[in-house]
Formats: structure tokens, C-alpha cells, sequence
């Protein structure tokens, strides 16, 4: 997809400082939600279901490097993607957690560790900060993707 028509379709669907997620899914209790925090973005996984939910470890955005996709956009004239540091092979192996009715979990990404540039783009200008992550249950069953897009003001 063009970098910059991606820009437009997370532009019309953002609020500033906190993610826009995907429409709650019928069958699925457990939402996702993203915030930045400093040069971080804090993900929320939340259980709004009445039973407890069982997640592979590995799934969840914060716990490797590859269970969230994050891209960061200069919200400028050409769109620019700043590019993102290599990321080793990530194996979280089989663990599971459980997540209580009403539970949530929380854990961040750090931008900066993935987009060395992050810091000085930030300083010229604005940006968006667009991401996607897909949780499984513990029997390896993968839920709906969720995503969202960030915009962050200049600093």
C-alpha cells in the first residue's frame, strides 16, 4: 500500500494521543487499546467477557518483538516512514496466561529501541505511530486483528 494513502486511511480513523482500535468483535471478550508513553507505546489487553481467557505468551504485543507491528510516519508533505532496526528471530515459546473476567495486562514497545530516528523526526515534526497485533488463545487459535494509529505532536 502506498505510504501515503496509508497515512490518509489512518488519519481519517486517529485521535490525538491515544489509538482508535478496530469495532469490538461479537464472539471475542478481549479488546486490544495502545497510548503512547514517553518513546513508548503501552498496550492494553483487556478482558470484557464474563469467563477467564486464556492467551499464548508470545501473542501478546508487548512480550516479542514480532506480535506487533508498529510503523512510524512523518505527518509532513511526504510522508516519510522512518526506518526500523533489524529484529533478531523471536521465539516466546508455549507459554500461556490467563486473563481473568474484567482482568487486563499491560506492557509497552519501546519506539526507540525499534526506530533509532524516532527522537530527532519527533523534534521536526509530527507523527503517527500506526499498529496491529493479533492475540491467540491458548489452544494456538488466532483472534481478530486489532489496530490502531497514534498521533504524536511535535516535541
Amino acid at each position: 500500500m502506498n505510504v501515503r494513502l496509508f497515512v490518509l486511511l489512518a488519519a481519517v480513523s486517529m485521535q490525538r494521543a491515544e489509538a482508535v482500535s478496530a469495532p469490538p468483535a461479537t464472539a471475542e471478550p478481549v479488546t486490544v487499546s495502545a497510548t503512547i508513553s514517553g518513546k513508548s507505546v503501552l498496550f492494553t489487553v483487556t478482558n470484557r467477557g464474563g469467563r477467564p481467557v486464556e492467551l499464548l505468551e508470545g501473542s501478546l504485543p508487548w512480550r516479542t518483538r514480532y506480535a506487533a507491528t508498529i510503523a512510524v510516519i512523518e505527518l509532513s508533505p511526504e510522508a516519510r516512514a522512518l526506518t526500523q532496526k533489524f529484529l533478531p528471530i523471536s521465539d516466546p515459546g508455549p507459554m500461556i496466561v490467563v486473563l481473568g473476567p474484567g482482568g487486563a495486562l499491560s506492557g509497552t514497545v519501546d519506539i526507540e529501541a525499534r526506530y533509532p530516528g524516532f527522537s530527532e523526526a519527533a523534534s521536526r515534526t509530527e507523527l503517527l505511530v500506526a499498529w496491529s497485533c493479533r492475540l491467540s488463545l491458548g489452544s494456538g487459535r488466532p483472534l481478530r486483528r486489532y489496530s490502531g494509529a497514534i498521533a504524536i505532536e511535535k516535541r
